[in-house]
């Protein structure tokens, strides 16, 4: 499939994502190394069947073009920092390079490459710190990390427009809510906001001041994944 995908078809496809699509389970998420391309399965317990905390999958609406010639030329700025670090630490994996070597400006680099790398190995440590909350079901500390890594996406990655700003910041003024965070790469306009049952309603009040103020009908529903995917025929 990533051949066909990659090969035939001329088409950017990730190897997380197959694996994503054609093993994925009621409930489950998968936790990647993929220095290694293998993962763990972790049991995402903040779903419908939660009796405090849910994660409500918003979409903003906003058109797809909106982030995707910002994002492509990001990811090439991105490499191109991890091209620079590379001549510092040789044969050395990205998860191996010291964040605060980056941070405390051991290494020179120019301000833009500096806060890409930054976040970069920012975001994959705190991924593997979410991971490890998902069993003891710690929401509060799981809240955190989304505002860290939306922090992040904003301040060092600079990749937000002002839908998912305005959603962002709703969210984060609801007592019950403990974050939000873009996801989907955060590029297809869709965020995950943790926040109480309680706080539900109220939120969804906010999505149709949002549809009066910028225009797009903003789709929401709690977060649950579903099944693989698979060939389905019509009955004959």
């Amino acid at each position: 499939v990533y051949q066909a995908n990659t090969t035939f078809n001329s088409e950017p496809c990730r190897v997380s994502d197959l694996l994503t699509i054609l093993n994925s389970g009621r409930d489950k998420l998968f936790f990647f190394d993929l220095q290694h391309v293998t993962y763990q399965e972790r049991i995402f317990p903040f779903t419908e069947e939660s009796p405090q905390y849910v994660a409500l999958i918003v979409d903003s609406k906003i058109p797809p073009s909106a982030m995707r010639e910002e994002i492509y030329y990001k990811k090439l700025d991105i490499e191109a920092a991890f091209e620079q670090l590379s001549e510092h630490y040789s044969g050395a994996f990205i998860r191996d390079f010291p964040e605060s070597d980056i941070t405390s400006r051991v290494v020179h680099l120019d301000e833009e490459a500096r806060h890409n790398a930054q976040y970069v190995l920012m975001e994959s440590q705190l991924v593997k710190d979410a991971a490890n909350l998902l069993t003891p079901r710690d929401a509060p500390q799981l809240g955190k990390i989304f505002g860290r890594i939306q922090t992040g996406l904003r301040d060092l990655l600079e990749v937000t427009v002002p839908e998912i700003d305005w959603l962002i910041k709703r969210a984060g003024e609801l007592d019950g809510c403990l974050g939000a965070v873009q996801v989907d790469n955060g590029f297809a306009g869709n965020i995950m906001v943790l926040l109480s049952k309680e706080a539900l309603p109220s939120y969804i009040d906010r999505l149709e001041e949002y549809e009066h103020i910028f225009g797009f009908k903003p789709r929401w529903h709690i977060y649950g994944a579903n099944d693989p995917a698979r060939v389905v025929f019509p009955d004959d």
